[in-house]
């Protein structure tokens, strides 16, 4: 049976990993691992410290999505920019919009939308990429309304069947 998603009152929190407790640490990383795309080892000391900005998305005081604006080793972003056969743009994208999970009873309400928005606020003037599964119709969307375009090659997923793609998004003066 599928518990329905409430209702009530939604609340977008936007912190910086340190000024977040171990508790709501713990809780972002568990919803990041239900999504299936993270390599569970080191994910909370990853959140910790390159996360940049996180979001936490609330209905009625209960955790139901979250993601981050991060900034990742640069032999992580070096590898999918490769993969992507993007290696030359690399430079110009030193941000990443990633980790963004929404419980399952609550997806297909634009909530991805919501939380991706909420972290780019933190972006400036940088640029910034996504990886997403190709397989996820509603974050593409979300991606595509907030001025990203799929560029370079899509390559197998290590993680599950598929591809995945590389979204960047300009720096807003470009």
């Amino acid at each position: 049976m599928r518990r329905e998603c409430s209702k009530g009152e939604t609340r977008v929190e936007i912190l910086e990993p340190a000024l977040c407790s171990d508790a709501q640490l713990t809780a972002f990383s568990q919803i990041v691992l239900q999504g299936g795309e993270v390599v569970p080892d080191g994910l909370e000391e990853r959140i910790r410290h390159r996360g940049f900005a996180l979001v936490f998305l609330s209905m009625d005081e209960t955790l139901v999505g979250v993601g981050a604006l991060k900034r990742p080793r640069e032999s992580y972003r070096h590898n999918l920019f490769a993969a992507a056969c993007l290696s030359d743009r690399e430079p110009e994208f030193p941000l990443e919009l990633g980790w963004i999970v929404v419980a399952p009873n609550c997806r297909g309400r634009g909530y991805a939308l919501l939380i991706a928005a909420a972290a780019m606020t933190r972006a400036g003037s940088e640029g910034v990429y996504a990886t997403i599964h190709e397989s996820n119709p509603s974050l593409r969307r979300a991606l595509a309304r907030l001025g990203f375009e799929r560029s370079g090659h899509v390559w197998k997923s290590k993680r599950r069947e598929g591809e995945l793609g590389l979204y960047l998004r300009r720096r807003p003066s470009d």
